[in-house]
């Protein structure tokens, strides 16, 4: 683009310039993996659907790679379980993005 190619002079090419890659910046980041809060929530459903329940706490995302389909994801993970207790842990994850949102799959 020419805007990007010549010296900037006026406060307004700056703000132009300043909104185009913060728009590319955006849409970047939608393309990527789940959002710590949608990787929450694929647990949560999980949990639900199991046997042994638990409540997810806290899910820190510590890096995606995507795998096919889905994310392949390293993740520090919270939860309460009533057998276990409390704990924490880094574990790997695999997540699919489906109709209904992000799901955690094997």
């Amino acid at each position: 683009m020419e805007l990007f190619s010549r010296k900037v002079t006026t406060c307004s090419e700056i703000y132009l310039q300043g909104s185009i890659l913060a728009c590319l910046v955006f849409v970047s980041g939608c393309a990527g993996g789940p959002s710590e809060s949608e990787m929450k929530t694929a647990l949560e459903k999980a949990s639900a659907a199991t046997m042994f329940k638990f409540e997810v706490l806290m899910v820190k995302n510590l890096g995606c790679q995507k795998d096919g389909a889905g994310h392949t994801c390293d993740v520090e993970v919270e939860t309460n379980s009533p057998m276990v207790g409390k704990s924490r842990k880094a574990t790997k994850l695999r997540f699919v993005k489906t109709g209904s949102g992000w799901q955690v799959t094997n």
